[in-house]
């Protein structure tokens, strides 16, 4: 993924010069997934930490992918191959992702449980979850409100839908330990759409530009840190619910 920003991605130039923010946005993402990845072969993280924090970022990244399929449709030809390692390298990110999840379900590890919701901070997230959301819907209006095609805002709405489907899913796993790391995957590299979101934005309207929602970006940005405070929570509780062995003697 990373190698793909310095090819040429269309007409001899790469992403870096052409979309930087985009390009941004990738590279984060690219050191996220590798971070997951290690964390899914190392003995002490293999079980739900590295799968967790993998499921995260693939989720999040799809967002991308979703861009980068688009981007023929916006634009007219002349990619050249770092385009077509940017979609190989988010294929293989998002397939890793589906065996890590495959995995899980198989061994029976992580479970979905609606029980779980019975802790406040699984509340939370779920709350920080639907706020988020609202906050992305103001962003989606605005897009829409262009009067583009539809290949303009199915990224941001993917990311809308993504921005409700993965804190909920963290809140009613169990182990809790899953959940935390699914939302830091997921932070992580939501985090990473929201920097090229806010930088490319702010380029926008300093030369008088459409505004697709400064201050709804920033609270989605502020949701996302709230969830890191609640992913921290989150394992408390599940620490605090760990039974301790009894003292011999």
């Amino acid at each position: 993924m990373g190698f793909g920003l310095l090819l040429p991605f269309q007409w001899s130039s790469n992403l870096i010069k052409d979309q930087d923010t985009f390009a941004l946005g990738m590279a984060l993402t690219a050191v996220f997934g590798l971070g997951a990845g290690i964390g899914t072969l190392r003995r002490a993280t293999a079980r739900l930490a590295g799968p967790g924090m993998l499921l995260g970022v693939a989720a999040a990244s799809t967002r991308a992918l979703v861009q980068l399929l688009t981007e023929p449709l916006r634009e007219s030809g002349g990619y050249d191959a770092g385009f077509g390692v940017e979609v190989g390298a988010h294929v293989v990110l998002l397939a890793a992702g589906c065996v890590a999840g495959i995995a899980l379900a198989r061994s029976g590890d992580v479970h979905l449980h609606i029980q779980a919701l019975r802790t406040r901070s699984s509340q939370l997230i779920v709350l920080l979850g639907v706020a988020g959301t609202v906050a992305l819907l103001v962003v989606d209006r605005r897009i829409l409100n262009l009067g583009a095609e539809w290949y303009w805002s199915i990224s941001a709405i993917w990311l809308t839908v993504l921005a409700l489907l993965v804190p909920a899913a963290a809140a009613v796993a169990l182990p809790r330990r899953f959940g935390t790391w699914l939302l830091v995957g997921w932070i992580a590299s939501a985090g990473a759409v929201v920097a090229d979101y806010s930088i490319w934005n702010a380029r926008q309207v300093s030369e008088g530009d459409y505004d697709i929602g400064r201050t709804a970006l920033l609270f989605f940005a502020v949701t996302l840190l709230g969830l890191l405070v609640a992913a921290v929570l989150h394992a408390r509780n599940e620490q605090a619910a760990t039974p301790r062995p009894e003292p011999q003697g």
